[in-house]
C-alpha cells in the first residue's frame, strides 16, 4: 500500500465570511463522517499552506494525511497513506529545498507493529520517498516532530520501543533524499516510558531535543539532549521536580542570543508552568516557575523567542478555580515581564497549545476553550502586543456546536509571510473534521501604534534593499558592534563585527547583493544591549 494523492474530494467546504478577523474556514470530513484532525501546519516558501494530521478516509482505518491549501483557502491537493489501523502525521515542515517533510506513525499489518514514519512530498503533492524505522522490539514506534537542518538534512524525533527497555527517546537523521544517516536511542535510568516531543537545529550546528525520560525512582523527568550532526551525544540534561512525579518538556527553541529555552511542566506539591534555560554546553542558566494566584496547577505547552529578544510562553493555569489560557513573557535572564490570562465564557477549561511571534511584532496563541453548555468546546486564538496588551480574541464554533465530549479546538498555528494567520485543528459537525482557519493579523491603526512605540538607538534608512543596507546610529561610541542578518527560516546568511559604533554604516558587501529575494531580519548587538531585530525585504 502506498501514498495516494487526490486533487478533488466531495465532502469539504470553504467558507469566506465578512468578518473583521476571519478570512476563511476550511474543513474536510471523510466519506463515512468519522474522526479527522489537523495536528500541524506550516507556510511554504511557495506561498501555500501545508497541514498534516489524520483522517478516516478509506472507511476502514485512520490514514496519515496531508492537505495543501492556497492562501485563499482553496484545496490544492490531498495526500493519504493507506495503511491499516491508526496512522497519523504529527508534524509537517517545509524545507529550504522547497519540499515537504512529514513525521508520524504508520502501521504494517498488525495492531502491534507501528513504525516511526517520515514522508517527503513535492510542493505539488507527489510522493518523493517514505522512510520507516522499526525499533528492536518490533512494536509501536512513532515520530512526533521533524525539522529541516541548516546542513540540508532531516531530523525527526519521537519514541521507539526497545528490547526490554520500554519506550526509548529516539532521534533519526535522514538525507533530503530519504537515506538513513543514523539513529540515536536513549533509555532513561528508570527503564520506562521515554519520549522526544520537540527538537530544533541550532545555528551553532548542533541538534537539541526535548521530552521526558523515566528517572530511577523519580517518575518522568524533564529532559533535554544535545547531539552533533553525526548523531553523537554531546550532553544530557534532566530536571526532577521535588515531588518526584511527572515532569516533562513540551517545547524547545534556540534563541537568537545563542541559548536554549525549554517549556513544560514540573511537579513539586502541584504542577508548575515551567521554563528552563540552558547554554549550548548543557549548563543550567535558570529555572522559572509559575503557579497562579492560588499556588495551583499550571502547565506550559509552547514557547517562542521573539525578534525583540524576549521569551513568550503559552499554556494554562488555574485562576480562581478554573483553568485559564495563559501567556507569560520573560527576559533572557528568566525575569518575568508580564502574565496574561484569559477565562472563556464557560468559566471552565481554557488553554493555549501553540504560540508564534508575528512579523508585525505581535503575539498569537491558539488553543481551546469551553464556551459553556451552548457551544461546548470552541477553538480560540488570542492576539497580544509584546507588552501583554490584548488586541483581540477569536473563537471558532463549528456547525455541531462543539459536542459534549469532543468539540472544536486548535493545535498548531503559523504566521505566514503574507502577514495572515493560519490555524490547524478540529471542528465538530456530525463528527470531528480536519480544520484550517485563516485570520487577518492586524489593523492599520494597531500597526501604526506598534511602530510609534519602537525606541532604538539606530534606524535603517529603508526597509527595502538590493545591493546595500544603510544604518544610521543616534550616537557614536567605542562599543563593539555585531550585525547579523537572518533569512525567514532563522538561518544566519550574513555577519559582520566592528570595534566601534559609527554614525552611519553602509553594508554593501558582495554577499549582500548575492542574497536571494525575500524577507530578512537584521539583528544588532553591542557591549550594552541586544536590539530588537528589524524586518527587511530584498528586492
Amino acid at each position: 500500500m502506498g501514498g495516494i494523492k487526490y486533487l478533488y474530494v466531495l465532502l469539504l467546504y470553504v467558507v469566506v465570511l465578512d468578518a473583521q478577523i476571519e478570512r476563511w474556514v476550511f474543513t474536510y470530513d471523510d466519506p463515512l463522517n468519522n474522526v479527522d484532525e489537523a495536528l500541524s501546519i506550516d507556510y511554504g516558501l511557495d506561498g501555500n499552506i501545508y497541514a498534516a494530521g489524520y483522517s478516516y478516509n478509506n472507511g476502514l482505518d485512520f490514514n496519515f494525511t496531508a492537505v495543501s491549501l492556497s492562501t485563499s483557502g482553496t484545496a490544492r491537493w490531498y495526500y493519504w497513506d493507506d495503511y491499516p489501523y491508526f496512522n497519523s502525521a504529527y508534524s509537517v515542515i517545509c524545507g529550504s529545498d522547497s519540499n515537504i517533510y512529514l513525521a508520524g506513525k504508520a502501521y504494517r499489518f498488525t495492531q502491534t507493529s507501528g513504525d516511526f514514519y517520515v514522508v517527503s512530498l513535492t510542493p505539488a503533492g507527489d510522493a518523493r520517498w517514505s522512510y520507516r524505522y522499526n525499533g528492536p522490539a518490533d512494536s509501536i514506534d512513532q515520530a512526533k516532530v521533524i525539522t529541516y537542518g541548516l546542513d540540508g538534512n532531516i531530523y525527526a524525533a519521537g519514541r521507539s520501543v526497545g528490547s526490554g527497555t520500554g519506550d526509548d527517546f529516539t532521534v533519526v537523521s535522514l538525507t533530503s533524499s530519504g537515506t538513513e544517516r543514523w539513529v540515536y536511542r536513549y533509555n532513561g535510568p528508570g527503564n520506562g516510558g521515554d519520549e522526544a516531543t520537540s527538537l530544533v537545529y541550532g545555528s551553532d550546528g548542533n541538534v537539541y531535543i526535548a521530552g521526558e525520560t523515566m528517572g530511577s525512582g523519580t517518575d518522568a523527568d524533564f529532559t533535554v539532549i544535545s547531539l552533533n550532526t553525526s548523531g553523537q551525544e554531546r550532553w544530557i540534561y534532566t530536571y526532577n521536580g521535588s515531588g518526584d512525579s511527572i515532569d516533562l518538556a513540551s517545547s524547545l527553541i534556540y534563541g537568537l542570543d545563542g541559548n536554549i529555552y525549554i517549556a513544560g511542566r514540573s511537579y513539586d506539591n502541584v504542577y508548575s508552568f515551567t521554563v528552563i534555560s540552558l547554554d549550548t554546553s548543557g549548563n543550567e542558566r535558570w529555572i522559572y516557575k509559575y503557579n497562579g494566584p492560588g499556588n495551583s496547577h499550571a502547565i506550559a505547552y509552547s514557547l517562542v523567542y521573539g525578534l525583540d529578544n524576549y521569551i513568550y510562553v503559552a499554556g494554562a493555569s488555574i485562576q480562581n478555580g478554573s483553568w485559564d489560557l495563559t501567556v507569560i513573557s520573560l527576559d533572557t535572564l528568566g525575569n518575568e515581564q508580564w502574565v496574561y490570562t484569559w477565562n472563556g465564557a464557560g468559566n471552565s477549561t481554557d488553554a493555549a497549545y501553540s504560540i508564534v511571534y508575528g512579523l508585525d511584532s505581535n503575539l498569537y496563541a491558539a488553543g481551546r476553550t469551553f464556551g459553556g453548555y451552548t457551544t461546548y468546546w470552541d477553538g480560540v486564538v488570542v492576539s497580544l502586543t509584546n507588552t501583554g496588551r490584548e488586541r483581540w480574541v477569536y473563537k471558532y464554533n463549528g456547525p455541531g456546536n462543539g459536542g459534549e465530549l469532543f468539540g472544536d479546538g486548535f493545535r498548531s498555528l503559523v504566521y505566514g509571510l503574507d502577514h495572515n494567520i493560519y490555524v490547524a485543528g478540529t471542528s465538530y459537525g456530525w463528527s470531528l473534521d480536519f480544520l484550517v482557519v485563516s485570520l487577518t493579523s492586524t489593523t492599520e491603526v494597531e500597526e501604526q501604534s506598534s511602530i510609534s512605540e519602537s525606541k532604538d538607538d539606530f534606524a535603517i534608512l529603508s526597509s527595502f534593499f538590493n545591493r546595500e543596507i544603510t544604518i544610521k546610529f543616534s550616537t557614536t561610541s567605542n562599543n563593539n558592534l555585531k550585525i547579523i542578518l537572518y533569512n525567514s527560516l532563522g538561518s544566519i546568511v550574513y555577519e559582520t563585527s566592528m570595534s566601534y559604533t559609527p554614525s552611519l554604516l553602509s553594508l554593501a558587501d558582495e554577499a549582500i547583493s548575492k542574497l536571494p529575494k525575500g524577507i530578512y531580519f537584521l539583528s544588532i548587538t553591542n557591549n550594552e544591549k541586544i536590539y530588537p531585530a528589524k524586518k527587511l525585504i530584498k528586492l
